[in-house]
């Protein structure tokens, strides 16, 4: 999990989990505040996930039973839904005006 680039707090799986639910488009820190991105490459990095959840479940409908699709097509997006606050990259304001590297 990443953590504040002005405060250093680490982000809890839960609370970014949540922020995204309620479809904000930034996360805030829990402690200083401080607004943070999900950063392009991560979205992108992500929908790619997503997109081979139906090529995954098409190729194992050609060998494999019908329930076996059923669950590749239903349980790995919400894998990765739920994996999701791992696997995004955020900015912050706080970056762009400290020169901070990635």
């Amino acid at each position: 999990m990443q953590k504040c680039e002005k405060c250093q707090h680490k982000f809890k799986w839960l609370e970014v989990l949540k922020s995204f639910l309620r479809f904000e488009k930034t996360y805030d820190c829990s402690i200083c505040g401080t607004e943070h991105w999900i950063e392009t490459t991560s979205k992108i990095i992500v929908a790619l996930f997503y997109s081979l959840a139906p090529i995954i479940g098409f190729s194992l409908g050609q060998t494999k039973p019908s329930l076996i699709i059923f669950i590749v097509v239903l349980a790995y997006p919400l894998l990765i839904f739920l994996l999701s606050p791992f696997l995004y990259r955020f900015n912050s304001k706080y970056r762009a005006n400290h020169n901070i590297p990635s």
